[in-house]
């Protein structure tokens, strides 16, 4: 039987190319701060002068936005509370004149209902097989 050999990862490592010189940490924060310019209202603000001259597009956009947005769900609620079937009327004339037309019936109304969903129908309010064969 063959001995099996443990492989070390450590021996089959390849180098990733990502090596950092040695003391590069070491003063890093100190060579950026000299390599950024000074910034005086970061360290003084209470010293810069305030330079607020918007334009009047720029300090109402948000609270015009804000309005539209309000506006559209109005739209939108108003919408679906016009699509809810609640506000159909059987009282309508045009529903009214189409159950009226027996064409319309025979075409549309029956065709959706099958022999099955009627015996159910009857099951559910009581009656049986016996009490319609009688």
């Amino acid at each position: 039987m063959e001995s099996h050999k443990r492989i070390s990862l450590e021996d089959k490592r390849i180098p990733d190319g990502m090596n950092v010189p040695e003391g590069y940490f070491e003063d890093f924060s100190a060579k950026m701060v000299n390599l950024l310019p000074r910034n005086e209202a970061a360290e003084n603000p209470t010293a810069v002068e305030s330079n607020d001259k918007r334009s009047w597009w720029d300090r109402y956009r948000p609270y015009i936005y804000m309005a539209a947005m309000f506006a559209g769900v109005w739209c939108m609620t108003k919408m679906f509370s016009l699509m809810k079937e609640n506000n159909l009327s059987f009282e309508s004339n045009n529903i009214t004149a189409a159950l009226s037309n027996n064409d319309f019936v025979d075409d549309y109304v029956y065709y959706s209902i099958d022999e099955y969903d009627i015996l159910d129908n009857l099951y559910n309010e009581g009656l049986s097989v016996d009490d319609l064969n009688n």
